[in-house]
């Protein structure tokens, strides 16, 4: 019988993408807003902190080789859908919600990746004769200010509106009572 040795630099670590997660590896965003940083944690511990925070939209994890430093980093802006820039880094692994991995909306020309919020239909039923007022077009709710969201705003558009990207008031709500 004989006993194997592995340099620990030799190691390497499956790392299984969480449902409903995609995964970049050798990446990360600089700039991002961080929503709470962990250590000794594993991806799929990180996972389940980003699935239970509503304003997470990726996480990355340091630490393939060295599991029992590894760094889960949540935030809220890493990703193609809010316009991030990725940058590469050794051992670093983003992981971006499968709703924000796609390429950000509209795009002036075509794009290899599918574009966000295209990978579901929302379905809206409207009365009949209803039309939306251009000011009013919802795939363009993320450019809206606070008099388009008091005046366009409809509870029935939640789902399209995180479709869109615009289910959040990034913490500056609107007092619509100024518009009326």
């Amino acid at each position: 019988m004989y006993d194997l040795y592995v340099k620990k630099s030799e190691l390497a670590l499956t790392i299984v993408t969480p449902t409903h997660y995609t995964k970049l590896a050798d990446t990360y965003c600089r700039g991002t807003t961080i929503i709470s940083r962990a250590y000794s944690e594993t991806v799929e511990s990180c996972s389940g902190k980003c699935n239970v925070d509503s304003s997470c939209v990726s996480f990355t994890w340091h630490g393939r080789n060295e599991q029992t430093h590894a760094t889960c980093t949540l935030t809220s802006n890493c990703a193609k859908a809010k316009s991030a820039v990725y940058y590469t880094s050794k051992r670093t692994d983003l992981f971006v919600k499968d709703m924000f991995a796609g390429t950000a909306w509209p795009t002036s020309a075509p794009t290899m990746q599918p574009t966000f919020g295209a990978k579901e239909c929302v379905i809206v039923t409207r009365p009949v004769g209803w039309t939306v007022p251009a000011s009013c077009d919802t795939t363009k709710c993320r450019h809206w200010d606070c008099k388009s969201w008091c005046a366009c705003y409809t509870s029935d558009d939640d789902a399209v509106y995180a479709r869109n990207g615009c289910d959040t008031d990034d913490g500056k709500p609107c007092n619509c009572a100024m518009y009326k």
